[in-house]
């Protein structure tokens, strides 16, 4: 008896498997793709899709098509005469899995089963994959692949696919013309910090404790003998410097520290903004970090301001058009922005009071009563998800795509 699956949904991509009731399944797998790759897999029950697993790679030299091959006895398989590869002018059929890949060297899952979303939805950074993926996401500033080397192109774009812009780290001045050029006839939706993106995807966000009040509450100015820190590695923007050097020179200069390559004098003790258990220890006997944007831009926010919320800080932001952009992911109470000050000494004045006034710092704390932090990957991971719940829709009942996709998104900047 033989049992015949197909689990792709594109022609450019066909894996047929073949399986009897008493041998091993057996994977085929032909690909058009310019770089050659192994596709058997080993299926521990029928019930088990190939649409989970990741293709394994052998090396060059050693690259069958097909690995682990077992000879069997073929009088037990019925014979195939014909095996059509005619591409159909409708939708493809969609499977019960969703497939995203993810072209971005910064930021997202991991190649895998994302866990906790309502979907199967598989993520993926393989390249090799792009044709078969439902969603494509393009980090237009650090891509993994290029598109022009991959053969993406909106001319090539698969019937039935998705692409994504989006957009992270940098500000908006830079934007990628290049790839804004090659892609953007292909975008459907966008992602990113941007609040007018498809799928909001902010650098940090603080949700609902499931019981609030139940925190156990503390003084946060406790052993905290210093005032301002601030990790600054870029030096090429000249105004946050210059915000920096006014606010410091109203403060004592023992009690202001500044860290990382622009740091002068001060190096950065914990070498890079990745080692948490470095940052704990360096920034506890701070009260207040200076969130510095390198630019203000319509919602640019980035993991600056996150530091003060984890290393039990209160921020002081200079970004953003205004006050405004920040309190859309987080409440009003819990930072201090520049702009709220007429000048610099007024914000310096502001600082020593609350240093010395300890019932004042801890309000900006009572934020954590109600509320916590949400991961970055945790944000990353809800909006992969939401694009395989989007793309399980009919196509008819998905978000409709912008061909105006880039006319916003990017926001508007004031330095």
């Amino acid at each position: 008896m033989v049992d015949v699956h197909w689990t792709k949904r594109s022609c450019c991509h066909l894996v047929l498997v073949l399986a009897t009731w008493s041998i091993p399944a057996v994977v085929f797998v032909w690909s058009e793709s310019t770089v050659p790759f192994v596709g058997l897999q080993a299926l521990p029950g029928r019930a088990q899709s190939p649409a989970f697993l990741e293709p394994t790679v052998a090396p060059v030299a050693e690259r069958p098509f097909i690995e682990n091959f077992r000879p069997f006895d073929r009088s037990n398989l019925t014979t195939i005469t014909t095996v059509s590869t005619t591409c159909s002018s409708a939708l493809p059929s969609k499977s019960s899995v969703r497939t995203v890949y993810i072209s971005s060297v910064y930021g997202w899952p991991t190649a895998g089963l994302l866990p906790s979303c309502p979907v199967p939805c598989h993520v993926t950074r393989d390249a090799r994959l792009w044709r078969s993926a439902d969603v494509i996401v393009w980090n237009l500033r650090w891509l993994t692949s290029s598109p022009q080397f991959m053969g993406a192109t909106p001319s090539s774009k698969p019937r039935g696919q998705r692409w994504v812009a989006n957009y992270d780290f940098e500000a908006p001045v830079h934007q990628p013309q290049r790839l804004m050029a090659e892609l953007g006839r292909g975008i459907d939706w966008t992602a990113g910090f941007q609040t007018g993106s498809d799928f909001a995807k902010p650098h940090m966000k603080l949700a609902p404790l499931q019981e609030p009040g139940m925190v156990e509450k503390r003084n946060f100015a406790e052993g905290k003998d210093q005032l301002l820190l601030w990790f600054v590695s870029n030096c090429g923007p000249k105004d946050r410097i210059n915000v920096f050097q006014q606010l410091a020179s109203y403060l004592p200069a023992s009690k202001v520290q500044r860290f990382g390559k622009c740091g002068g004098a001060f190096k950065d003790p914990c070498g890079n903004r990745f080692n948490v258990s470095c940052l704990k220890t360096s920034t506890r006997r701070f009260k207040f970090y200076a969130a510095f944007e390198n630019t203000r831009c319509d919602g640019y926010i980035t993991e600056k301001f996150t530091h003060g919320y984890q290393f039990g800080m209160v921020p002081i932001a200079w970004g953003g058009l205004s006050r405004a952009d920040y309190e859309k992911v987080v409440p009003g109470s819990s930072f201090i922005h520049v702009d709220d000050f007429k000048d610099y000494k007024a914000l310096a004045n502001y600082l020593l009071k609350l240093d010395a006034d300890d019932a004042s710092y801890n309000k900006y704390f009572e934020w954590r009563t109600q509320y916590r932090m949400v991961d970055r990957d945790e944000i990353w991971d809800n909006v992969t998800c939401n694009l395989c719940m989007e793309a399980q829709k009919p196509w008819r009942e998905q978000k409709r795509s912008r061909s105006d996709w880039n006319k916003g998104f990017f926001g508007r900047c004031k330095t």
